[in-house]
């Protein structure tokens, strides 16, 4: 009676009466095989883009009996690992350092992507051209491709179930999650930001930024618009401030306005506090507008040049109060130069006007 084989590892089954005198050396290749596949491991150079891990069918000692492969060599790019053949059940623990990702298949269904560097429990069903190879651990099938070293970054982790769970739903990147390495603040100060509503945009403002937490905390109670002691100054939405103490400065300046003249020549006083016209062109009458709200006080410089006229007079509104009622007279004389000082406190209801030099030329 002729020898048969197993359905699996291929031991070659010795007929009854059959190798006579040589039995031993079958017997000695069958033990062989099962030591492979009880503790074998096996180191596998994987070459190009697939390769074919083989399970003689005749007895005879190969690759596809170990239990543990391990996968080097230089392969091209992803390669397709095939189980052969497709008709025997395999369960092996293989160990990706090939470089590149492994895919283990069988037959035409299922696979299992091994990326490099991760380990993985599968099995081949043998099901013939429609054989299966799914993975017996899950981790690789739940998309779970940290190492073993990233992993044991959880030892001795004290979070409760319920602190743990915040991480449902996190679809941070592993980069945008490393940002957090180094991170010491405590519970309560990431606490802080619990109800944040900041868009990632927002947040990304903050890219770059060396402040200290001290030097951060300075804006912690300022009042857009108003300052307060040992605070940042935070302007309002029209970048205004309100000192609520006395202002000193080692020296200030004021914006200065050329005014472009006309018929009537309007003065912003937002614009500035220092203004100049020329009025080479002629005549003109003076307006304001966009003055303070009553109750802050505003005041400007107006510096009026003949330029090449001689004789260009100037007009206020009546809004403009003078001393004694009378209006300014302008110098009479090319380049002829006259400064006034004006002010208000009621909202531009009424100027209070002052002539402060003439005939500056």
């Amino acid at each position: 009676m002729a020898s048969t084989y197993s359905s699996n590892g291929y031991l070659e089954l010795i007929g009854t009466g059959e190798q006579s005198g040589t039995w031993g050396n079958t017997t000695n290749d069958n033990l062989q095989i099962l030591d492979r596949m009880v503790d074998g491991v096996g180191s596998i150079a994987l070459t190009g883009a697939s390769y074919s891990i083989n399970t003689s069918t005749d007895g005879d000692l190969s690759d596809g009996h170990y239990k543990t492969l391990v996968l080097g060599g230089n392969p091209t790019g992803t390669c397709n690992v095939f189980i052969s053949p497709n008709t025997v059940q395999k369960l092996y623990v293989v160990v990706n350092e090939s470089g590149q990702i492994v895919v283990m298949q069988q037959g035409a269904a299922a696979t299992v992507t091994i990326p490099n560097g991760q380990t993985a429990i599968v099995y081949a069903d043998g099901a013939g051209v429609g054989a299966s190879v799914k993975e017996v651990t899950g981790l690789v099938q739940q998309g779970i491709t940290a190492t073993t070293a990233e992993l044991n970054v959880l030892d001795g982790i004290t979070s409760s179930t319920d602190e743990l769970n915040v991480l449902d739903g996190i679809t941070s990147s592993t980069v945008e999650l490393n940002v957090l390495d180094g991170i010491t603040s405590s519970t309560d100060e990431l606490n802080v930001l619990d109800g944040i509503t900041s868009s990632t945009a927002e947040l990304n403002v903050l890219v770059g930024i060396t402040a200290t937490s001290a030097e951060l905390n300075l804006l912690d109670g300022s009042t857009p618009g108003t300052t307060s002691p040992s605070n940042a100054v935070v302007t309002d939405s029209s970048g205004d401030v309100l000192f609520s103490e006395k202002l000193k400065a080692k020296s200030y300046t004021e914006t200065f306005v050329t005014l472009t003249r006309a018929l009537t020549t309007t003065i912003d006083v937002s614009s500035g506090n220092h203004f100049y016209v020329d009025l080479s062109a002629g005549s003109t009458t003076f307006a304001f507008s966009n003055p303070p709200a009553s109750g802050t006080s505003y005041s400007l410089i107006l510096e009026v040049d003949q330029g090449s006229s001689s004789s260009s007079t100037i007009s206020f509104p009546s809004s403009v109060k003078w001393a004694l009622g009378l209006s300014p007279t302008l110098t009479v004389g090319a380049s002829s130069v006259d400064v006034f000082v004006i002010y208000t406190h009621d909202g531009g209801t009424t100027y209070y006007g002052f002539v402060a030099g003439q005939d500056m030329s």
